[in-house]
């Protein structure tokens, strides 16, 4: 019997604050509306680190989540967890109870220390989740505590030969009221101390008092509070996100000394109803609910770690209450199903739209089985396959499975994803299996795999422009599997026209150590490694155990930037003001936050970048917006009062209000490069019954833009733009809804014939001009006289776009379209004359000239050689015609040694120009160039076109990995 595995193994990265990219702003911007709210996507994985939160000790290596054993999923490893308790007084600890926990795996066991402390526990748990394990020591007289917290490594961990030391217990006391103050009997009250360790709920008194009990050395970063009716509240004890490197800001701390209020404002529940795709109704299902945020630009509330106390069981009905659902919570939520058997895909609740209610139809796993063995053929036991899957659902899977005593495996995977399927072992490896989808009901063939030796990667990290080592850069190494658009067979769904690269692949992210090196270990193909972007290199490994290779990258220096925050009438400073930073280059993430200390004051270590800066004070009263540069050491702000701005939105046409639409606003922020812009510091508001909505804390003399939130169609719809004074109330009126752009229609044969034939200048015009260009780009000018509305003149059109046998002459041969209809006739035939034909155009008639790259004519073609069976141009007759005038290609290498010849002999430099026939910005360069010929006395040029033997190697050569463009 093969082991089973289910469900995905999430990676979780909590969704960023509003904001969107953008390319051009002066092109169409489309974006993918969820992606943004909660992305998960490629593009967020290389531009930020993950989170890597208990909830992933749902699966990897093939964990059963839904295994019923206290001593965790029965497809993991059987391991023993043993060691020594002390006593706060450095003795043995004797009848001290260990207790090991993780709600996810289903891990929950015990044992009592012997007369000497020592302690032995069994559990199923693979190396990649011991370090979400809950590990506790209690003395028997339960007056102190201690834990054990095993870090994560990407080697073996050490289980045996621990110690768990015992200290004295300190109390938080923490008071629960409701809005009006008074207190709350009965609530919970829960905190998380350092991951991943949680104190379980206590219940407060009729007085609203509750005690924690926690080590003297621990501290708390987060506590909770809530109770069904009345609501939720909690307070965070830790730097915001992206504070890091603020050097004045030191995290609150919870009030030993005194107590914690919390304050339940009310609740509004939410009822999650699941059901399969028979509108059958899923019992036994454990919704959850991911984050909450009390306000907008904070951070959020990670309830993942408290998952076990808040999450609720779906009934006969498959509906589950939440009870608790706190009314202040206004921006979306996403919400786990969690429903043994089915996929595990989030889904969004809208608190604003979708009045307490959410439901969510589920599509059942589906299995992918098959066979591992070892490379004599004998069956592998106890090796993990992986499954990685992609589609156009945000959530992309990944589980896996160990295989049995027989090398059999099985994982239940989510169907509409294209997978890829892999080796994920220390020692053994063998080439990925892709190319397949998991669809409903459709049964696959079986995936073997034959073991061989696993590959090491690496090496070290260097900065690319001294060579010193880069300590603690985070690298991330990659493999993909066959994307979607590559498999011409398969269709997904895809209900949001969703334009996203669906492609399954393999990521194994890690940080260099204090001496610049990596190690990653894979199996055979082709891999990338890299930081961002542009600092990647591409490999592939065939069957080598072994693989050195050294990364250089990008450094960017750090910079220090200290300041003062000021109000701009009094010049006072101004405490605990909140400044947001956006970095203009957008290929690293170097966003960062500060709070200001007494008078103002801030200091942040920062990349030297350019850098957009958001400030706002703890009222939100005050703000300002500034720029300062990648070198900038000092900034003094003044903040202003912010204003706000009303309007109406309409329907489309104006008649009447447009409620419960939902509209994001913030300002433009462009990168340095002009590529790429993003929205930044503004919100998302909802249009009321009547339409109406506020835009609010808007900095005085700053633009803002107002669009449409999630639009279906996924086009950013602007709705206003808005610049306000210093503390104005504006009012904007009504405003129209945007009607949605019209698709995109790809023009066809004949709209494209038309296009090429209506060329502004008459034809002696342009064929001076053409010389010009096909002496440039050394190319034959092939001028075609027929009528534009004629058989013939479409049948060639359609060769020269759509026929893939004529695509390798398309670089030898531009087209020049000569109209012969009968008001443009006399003008094509002044050309026809200066090309030496001897004979007159007509109307009916299609005529080709090729003339060489010198502008001479060398050959006429008429309809006859060109017409075949159908009287239509015959795209093999036409090939055999121009056959003897294509362009022979130069040797690129001999090219360049020759120019580099000839300028040792003349002292010069040699300008190597990468050029190709489609490339405008190069026929324009090398247009100024040959116009102006004063470089000549100092450099010999080369211009190294794609269609050279060798080019593109000697262009690589030539580049040492700097890119184009």
């Amino acid at each position: 019997m093969a082991i089973r595995a289910e469900g995905p193994f999430f990676l979780f990265d909590a969704p960023p604050s509003l904001h969107r990219f953008s390319r051009n702003r002066k092109s169409a911007m489309l974006r993918s509306s969820r992606r943004l709210r909660f992305g998960l996507a490629c593009s967020h994985l290389l531009s930020c680190e993950i989170l890597l939160v208990a909830m992933a000790c749902i699966v990897g290596y093939g964990l059963d989540v839904m295994a019923e054993e206290k001593l965790g999923p029965p497809s993991a490893p059987l391991r023993t967890l043993a060691g020594k308790v002390v006593s706060v007084n450095g003795t043995s600890s004797k009848n001290a109870t260990v207790r090991v926990r993780n709600t996810y795996a289903k891990i929950d066991v015990s044992a009592v220390t012997s007369d000497d402390g020592q302690f032995s526990i069994d559990l199923r748990c693979t190396d990649r989740t011991l370090n979400q394990l809950r590990i506790s020591a209690t003395a028997a007289d339960g007056e102190s505590l201690g834990y054990l917290r095993i870090p994560y490594s990407e080697g073996e961990v050490r289980t045996e030969g621990v110690q768990i030391k015992l200290e004295p217990l300190k109390t938080a006391k923490v008071r629960v009221v409701d809005a009006d103050g008074a207190p709350i009997e009965g609530a919970s009250v829960a905190a998380q101390l350092n991951y991943p360790t949680v104190l379980e709920p206590v219940t407060t008194n009729a007085s609203g008092w509750s005690e924690l009990r926690l080590p003297e050395s621990e501290r708390i970063s987060t506590l909770v509070a809530w109770k069904d009716g009345n609501g939720l509240d909690y307070r965070l004890y830790k730097l915001l996100r992206g504070q890091t490197g603020d050097r004045l800001a030191k995290p609150p701390e919870f009030p030993f000394e005194d107590h914690e209020t919390l304050k339940l404002n009310g609740s509004a529940p939410l009822t999650v109803r699941l059901t399969d795709a028979k509108n059958a109704a899923i019992e036994g299902a454990q919704p959850s609910i991911w984050l909450l945020n009390k306000e907008s630009g904070a951070d959020s509330l990670n309830l993942s770690f408290f998952t076990e106390f808040l999450e609720e069981t779906t009934g006969s009905d498959g509906v589950g209450t939440f009870k608790w659902f706190p009314k202040w919570q206004k921006s979306e939520v996403v919400v786990w199903p969690n429903a043994k058997g089915y996929v595990r895909q989030r889904q969004v609740y809208d608190p604003t739209v979708d009045n307490g209610q959410l439901d969510a139809t589920l599509s059942k796993l589906q299995p992918i089985r098959g066979k591992v063995v070892m490379p004599d053929g004998q069956p592998a036991q106890n090796v993990a396959v992986m499954a990685i899957g992609a589609g156009y659902s945000l959530d992309r899977f990944r589980s896996g499975a160990t295989t049995d005593e027989d090398g059999n495996y099985e994982i239940l995977a989510a169907p509409n994803q294209v997978y890829m399927l892999f080796i994920e072992d220390k020692d053994w490896s063998a080439p990925i299996q892709t190319g397949f989808a998991v669809l409903p009901e459709k049964v696959l063939p079986d995936f073997d795999f034959q073991l061989g030796k696993a590959t090491r990667v690496h090496g070290r990290v260097l900065n690319a422009a001294t060579g010193d080592p880069v300590p603690d850069q985070l690298l991330y190494f990659q493999q993909s599997g066959t994307a979607l658009h590559d498999m011409p067979d398969v269709t997904l769904p895809n209900p949001e026209n969703s334009r996203v690269y669906v492609c399954p692949m393999r990521q194994q992210n890690m940080r260099s150590d204090s001496e610049g090196k990596f190690e990653f270990i894979t199996g055979p193909g082709e891999h990338r490694l890299f930081v961002r972007g542009t600092d990647t290199v591409e490999f592939t490994i065939v069957d080598e155990t072994n693989y050195p290779i050294d990364l250089q990258v990008q450094v960017t220096k750090e910079q220090v930037l200290t300041g003062l925050v000021l109000d701009a009438k009094t010049r006072e400073g101004i405490e605990d003001a909140k400044i947001s930073s956006v970095s203009r280059n957008f290929r690293e993430s170097n966003d960062w936050k500060a709070i200001t200390v007494a008078e103002g004051k801030f200091q942040v270590n920062r990349k030297a970048n350019p850098a957009v800066l958001h400030i706002v004070d703890a009222e939100k009263n005050r703000g300002a917006i500034t720029e300062i540069d990648a070198e900038q050491s000092t900034l003094v702000v003044k903040l202003r009062k912010l204003g706000s701005a009303t309007a109406r939105l309409m329907l489309e046409d104006g008649s009447a209000p447009a409620p419960g639409v939902k509209l994001s606003y913030g300002v433009n922020i462009e990168a340095t490069d002009g590529r790429l812009s993003t929205t930044r510091f503004g919100a998302v508001v909802t249009t009321d019954e009547q339409g109406e909505f506020t835009l609010s804390g808007l900095v005085p003399d700053h633009e803002y833009e107002c669009t449409v939130f999630d639009h279906p169609s996924g086009y950013l719809l602007k709705v206003l733009t808005v610049t306000v004074e210093e503390g104005e109330l504006r009012e904007l009126g009504d405003v129209e809804t945007p009607p949605e752009p019209k698709p995109y229609v790809p023009p066809t044969i004949a709209d494209r014939t038309a296009s090429a034939f209506a060329v502004a200048g008459t034809p002696i015009e342009r064929f001076t001009n053409a010389k010009k260009r096909v002496a440039n780009v050394q190319q034959n000018l092939l001028v075609v006289f027929a009528n534009p509305t004629g058989k013939l003149a479409e049948s060639l059109m359609k060769i020269r776009y759509e026929s893939a046998d004529f695509r390798m002459y398309r670089d030898d041969f531009q087209f020049m379209a000569i109209p012969t209809n009968t008001e443009r006739l006399a003008a094509a035939q002044e050309l026809a004359t200066e090309l030496g034909l001897d004979k007159e155009l007509n109307v009916d008639t299609l005529t080709l000239v090729v003339v060489n790259k010198d502008g001479k004519p060398v050959a006429t073609i008429d309809e006859d050689a060109l017409a075949g069976g159908d009287g239509l141009v015959s795209t093999t007759r036409l090939i055999a015609e121009l056959e003897d005038y294509k362009i022979e290609p130069l040797d690129g290498r001999k090219l360049l040694e020759e120019a580099l010849a000839r300028a040792s002999r003349e002292n010069k430099s040699v300008l190597v120009q990468e050029t190709a026939t489609w490339c405008g910005p190069c026929h324009r360069l090398s247009a100024m160039l040959t116009e102006n010929q004063v470089w000549k006395k100092d450099f010999i040029w080369v211009k190294m076109d794609h269609r050279w033997t060798e080019a593109r190697d000697i262009m690589s050569e030539l580049r040492d990995g700097a890119a184009g463009g």
